[in-house]
């Protein structure tokens, strides 16, 4: 009997410390690279962090844009642009108005 538990027991130790198989697949480890701008643009009206995450959502859903960072203390928000590529920003300004929003480039 001690041999048995002393066996399982071993073997438990064996499956717990033996490395976890990963899959990962070559999409995955796929990175997309982009050169970006910077842009600045004041946007007015914003008086919380669901403001904040508002605009944020609108600026995103340009396929030009890599990221935004939008600041409520500056009434900022600094919108990376793509490399090559150009925002409309006439459609982001008329859907941030829509949401109560104004929105200004800064040169």
């Amino acid at each position: 009997m001690k041999n048995l538990l002393l066996i399982v027991t071993v073997a438990l130790l064996a499956f717990a410390c033996s490395p976890e198989k990963t899959e990962t697949s070559e999409a995955s480890e796929t990175q997309v690279t982009y050169e970006v701008k910077t842009i600045a643009a004041s946007v007015t009206g914003m008086d919380c962090h669901g403001c904040v995450a508002s605009v944020k959502r609108a600026l995103e859903q340009d396929n030009a844009i890599a990221s935004v960072d939008v600041k409520l203390d500056e009434e900022m928000a600094y919108i990376s642009v793509k490399d090559g590529h150009d925002p409309d920003f006439a459609q982001i300004s008329e859907t941030l108005s829509s949401l109560g929003y104004g929105f200004v480039l800064v040169d």
